[in-house]
Formats: structure tokens, sequence, C-alpha cells
């Protein structure tokens, strides 16, 4: 966390921010009469987005979903540059405890580990259950990560040679065969079956195109 600010209220304010790619393809699969208990943004400029803040934005939505599917809803939205371009991907979580606001800003936000870490500071620990990865699960993660960066990005600028001779989308669904294959339980099978659902989902959907980015040069 680079760093906490508190402010002595209850709202907060999105700039100029956009639905993301769940958002976009209509309501959430999870009840429409929860309320969210707090908002992570997501930096959408040049510098965060090339940084993988476009993976970023569809892991941690997906990661949300669940949190929904357990009974508590977080909102996800794509914002202006947040001005801390060499810390990218930035993404940013308030929230309201004990009557103060607060907002956290992540650094750094580029894999499905760090991204999960973020979302379980919003939400009881038990809405997502993180538990110790094996090998299998690590890779799987990997495979997912890479599969959403491709996904996103026009340029697939990776330099994993399997995403170059793969198309997104059969990449993608091998990274879900692997998390189905490495789960250990059936409530992991049962997890790895509603992402992959959700996932399959923003292989079609149009790009987003990053915001222009404010001080490529920022470190924090």
């Amino acid at each position: 966390i680079l760093r906490t600010e508190t402010f002595g209220l209850h709202l907060f304010v999105s700039w100029d921010s956009q639905p993301s790619f769940f958002q976009s393809l209509g309501p959430s699969t999870a009840s429409s009469t929860l309320q969210p208990t707090g908002v992570i943004e997501i930096c959408g400029a040049t510098d965060c987005w090339g940084a993988g803040g476009s993976a970023a934005l569809i892991e941690i939505e997906e990661l949300c979903e669940e949190v929904a599917y357990q009974g508590h809803q977080m909102k996800v939205m794509r914002t202006q540059c947040q001005g801390l371009c060499g810390n990218g991907p930035v993404c940013v979580l308030k929230q309201t405890l004990k009557g103060e606001f607060l907002v956290d800003k992540h650094a750094k936000v580029n894999s499905p580990q760090k991204c999960l870490d973020l979302v379980t500071r919003a939400v009881p620990k038990e809405a997502l259950n993180p538990q110790p990865l094996d090998i299998m699960q690590r890779r799987a993660n990997g495979l997912r990560w890479e599969a959403l960066m491709a996904i996103t990005s026009s340029k697939r600028s990776s330099s994993s040679r399997e995403i170059e001779t793969k198309q997104p989308a059969e990449f993608l669904e091998e990274a879900l065969e692997a998390e189905r294959r490495s789960a250990k339980t059936e409530a992991a099978r049962l997890r790895a079956e509603r992402r992959a659902e959700r996932l399959r989902g923003v292989v079609d959907r149009p790009l987003l195109v990053p915001h222009p980015s404010t001080s490529g040069d920022a470190t924090g």
C-alpha cells in the first residue's frame, strides 16, 4: 500500500468512471438487492493499463462477482489516471469503516494473488476463503493472468511464446482447464466452474481504450 488517507466522510465520488467488462454484460449474477460495502477503482490510464491493469480489472471484478455470490457486494470501476504511473497497475480501495471513509492506494497489482489480497481487505475473509496454493494452482493462476493480458491487449505484447501461437480464447480455455484440474476439493471445483463461466463472457467484448497518463515518470 502506498498510503492511506482518512476522511470524516460517509460517501465517495468516482471521477470519470467507466463500467468494467462484467458490468457491460448486463446485471450481475448476484442479487441486485445487495448494497455495495466498498468500491475498488482500477486506474485505466495508458501506463497502468499496459502494465496489467486491463487484466487486473477483469480478475478483480470476477473476484467481486464471487464475493457477491457469497452475499457481499463490491463495486468495481475503471478511472482516469491516479498519478502514480511508475507503480502501476494502481488500484484504490474505498470503504467506510466505523464512520470513517478510508482510501487505500495499492501499487503494482499485477498478479492474481495481489488482486485477491486487495479484495480480501474489503470483505470478510471467509467470503473468498483464500488458501495456500500448490505448484499446479500457481501455474493455473499464471496461465489465467497471461490469458487475460492477451484478451485485453490490442498489441498482445506478452513475452510468452505460448500466447504467440494461440488465440486468446484458446489460451483462456487452457488456463481454466488447468484450474479445474488443480482443484483439490468439490468446493474448489465448483469455484473453478463459476470462474470459467464468468470469464468466457469477456473474450468477445470490445477492447477498452486506455485513458491518457498524466505523469508518466511518477513514482508515487
